[in-house]
């Protein structure tokens, strides 16, 4: 039903005033066979079985963007066990939102998703807990950039958002928790968040 290895790219923009990241609006196709149709999300997607977290990203970022060489941009690796680090990771994110991760997240984790976020599993009962939990490995390349020049989009709509807006909007949910998570991780590191 959903799928056990993911890759995705968390690419901060750096900007003076307003730091950014990289962000996608899914292609929002009737009866679509992937999940949550519509909504902004990380470049990224599944990884083959036979493939390592890195090949499937690079895959991946091939397919769907074209004008970064990711060979040349330094990316830090972070894999998530949902199942395994989903409470850790909630506790970190909450402690440095002074407590408000509970609406910045957006949704329960044992609410079910609603049918038409599912795709071609729509007519199954999943909470966005069944969601993370089938995740075994979730990995995610975080870089950074002071300049995006022309790019290609091959799937969805890319955007660059202010990571004010990434916090509280809508996004597909692990990446809204691995984000949120960047943004933590950033904070304690001494960063300007």
């Amino acid at each position: 039903m959903l799928n056990k290895k993911q890759a995705s790219l968390i690419l901060r923009v750096n900007r003076k005033e307003n730091p950014s990241y990289l962000i996608q609006i899914r292609d929002n196709v009737e009866n679509a066979k992937f999940k949550f149709p519509g909504v902004l999300s990380l470049f990224g997607g599944e990884v083959d079985d036979f493939e390592t977290g890195k090949e499937g990203f690079l895959r991946e970022m091939y397919e769907e963007i074209k004008g970064i060489n990711f060979e040349s941009v330094k990316l830090e690796h972070r894999v998530y066990d949902w199942k395994k680090d989903l409470e850790r990771v909630g506790n970190e994110i909450n402690g440095a939102v002074k407590n408000n991760f509970n609406v910045f997240r957006g949704f329960n984790y044992d609410d079910f998703i609603p049918g038409e976020a599912l795709g071609k599993d729509r007519d199954k009962k999943t909470t966005f807990r069944d969601l993370f939990y089938a995740v075994k490995e979730d990995h995610y390349f975080v870089g950074e950039t002071d300049q995006i020049g022309d790019l290609d989009i091959h799937e969805g709509k890319g955007i660059i958002l202010p990571e004010q807006i990434c916090r509280t909007a809508i996004l597909y949910p692990t990446d809204k928790i691995a984000l949120m998570h960047d943004y933590v991780m950033r904070k304690k590191s001494g960063e300007e968040c």
